[in-house]
């Protein structure tokens, strides 16, 4: 049965369905140690079917991920809420993994294949997993926080002198939305924490696959995103009154985060990656953290952000200097979509366009197809454009 159910989650071609390989795999979860998990259930075969099963310990690492990825693309209408109703037990089942050091090591093992081939012909596994896992934690954040934002809102204008004056119409609109933003909030802050607490996990030892150009900037935006949310000045619109009621707990959240960014901050990478992100980076925003974890008493955290904020200092600065130099780059010289000096142009076949491989392949990551005319589009398929190549390159010698 055990055999039948990992050979199932891998191979789409004995059981097609998605939900029913995932549903398979979600069995696994009653193998874990009782009260393991987002709800305490009783083992099935106890711990140490996970020590003991040699086809569980050379295949089930991949098996999860493969159906982790595989429920995203159900083409259902209802696959959005279904594929987050799946993977938090499959992230109960990793977290337990974790801890064997034989799972581990297959963890590993697909990182560092990620990473020495994350641009090549076939987008990695581990890479296309930890892409939906940032898919699902952004998703999940920013729901969370803006479903917080419009509980406080009806709040507020509860506890206003403005309540009374309201019609009962007026009055049931504010409360029927007020349900909405509640049921939104308590789900996906719920799912946030499960999220973002994988991503601190896997992000302690294994560091390299998501500092690669094509993931770095969308995780450190995110990360700078919720983190202004929760230390900046935003984070009054989220003092509802009763935290516990919507599964937000702040100060854990904000201790994740971080995390997170320490456990990435030694990589060149990630500190690079930070300051691009215009829209919620400053490094008031590292500072606004340290104070949070200072009242926290998380004294030895506070010392590593105090270094990651002087590595990210150093790149803010030598990064303007760059700016600077190769401002004002010729429009034939900038990546169509993001509109930045391209290092490693390459051309779309179906529609022509030259685009950086860095900014196509992270758009595949997601939807393989053309994004100017939507033809199908792997990988494999880019050609590498060596004359505009050798033309920036001899643009960028000469401004030097």
């Amino acid at each position: 049965m055990t055999m039948l159910n990992i050979a199932s989650c891998r191979n789409s071609k004995l059981i097609s369905n998605p939900h029913v390989r995932a549903k398979l795999a979600l069995l696994l979860s009653l193998m874990l140690p009782s009260g393991q998990g987002s709800e305490a259930q009783p083992t099935l075969s106890g711990e140490d079917f996970f020590y003991s099963h040699d086809v569980a310990k050379e295949h089930l690492i991949e098996a999860l991920l493969k159906v982790f990825i595989d429920i995203e693309f159900t083409g259902q209408s209802f696959q959005f809420e279904n594929k987050f109703r799946y993977r938090i037990p499959m992230y109960d089942i990793l977290e337990h993994l974790w801890k064997i050091p034989t799972y581990r090591a297959s963890i590993e093992l697909l990182s560092e294949q990620a990473v020495q081939s994350y641009d090549g012909s076939e987008i990695p596994l581990f890479l296309r997993f930890i892409n939906l896992m940032l898919n699902d934690a952004t998703v999940q954040l920013d729901e969370g926080l803006q479903n917080l934002a419009k509980v406080k809102e009806v709040e507020d204008m509860q506890s206003s002198q403005q309540w009374p004056t309201l019609t009962n119409e007026e009055r049931r609109a504010y409360l029927e939305r007020l349900n909405e933003a509640s049921m939104m909030a308590k789900n996906r802050n719920f799912l946030a924490m499960r999220t973002v607490r994988a991503l601190a996990m896997i992000t302690m030892d294994t560091r390299r696959p998501f500092v690669v150009p094509t993931l770095v900037d969308r995780l450190a935006a995110m990360l700078n995103y919720v983190l202004q949310h929760l230390v900046g000045a935003k984070r009054n619109e989220l003092k509802v009154k009763d935290l516990q009621k919507y599964n937000f707990n702040p100060k854990e959240l904000t201790k994740i985060l971080v995390a997170v960014y320490l456990n990435l901050g030694h990589e060149r990478a990630f500190c690079e990656a930070l300051p691009r992100d215009q829209r919620s980076f400053s490094m008031d925003l590292l500072h606004q953290a340290e104070q949070v974890l200072r009242a926290l008493r998380e004294e030895d955290m506070v010392a590593e952000l105090r270094h990651l904020a002087q590595r990210v200092q150093k790149c803010c600065d030598e990064m303007r200097v760059e700016e600077e130099r190769y401002e004002e780059a010729p429009e034939e010289f900038l990546d169509p979509l993001m509109s930045t000096l391209m290092s490693d142009p390459v051309v779309l076949p179906t529609s022509g366009v030259s685009m950086d491989r860095v900014n196509i392949v992270r758009h595949l990551l997601s939807d393989m197809s053309d994004p100017f005319n939507r033809q199908p589009l792997t990988p494999d398929m880019l050609v590498p454009n060596t004359d505009l190549r050798r033309k920036i390159e001899e643009w960028k010698a000469n401004r030097k």
